[in-house]
């Protein structure tokens, strides 16, 4: 029973340091994308909250309402 372990080499070797740049760079990249997207949404909900005060006054509305 001679069994022999192959362990397979990894997608991201390192080859050189072109190979390990790029997915430093895209992650850099995703991370940048999800954070300024939750930026901005954060900001336009944020931004509709001035307009409450307005629209009760005008109609005359409690906060329960």
């Amino acid at each position: 029973m001679d069994t022999e372990i192959k362990f397979s080499t990894p997608l991201l070797s390192s080859v050189g340091e072109e190979a390990s740049s790029v997915p430093t760079r895209i992650l850099i990249l995703t991370t940048l994308v999800a954070v300024f997207g939750s930026y901005v949404f954060g900001s336009a909900i944020g931004y509709s909250s001035p307009a409450q005060s307005g629209i009760m006054d005008d109609l005359s509305l409690d906060v329960a309402e």
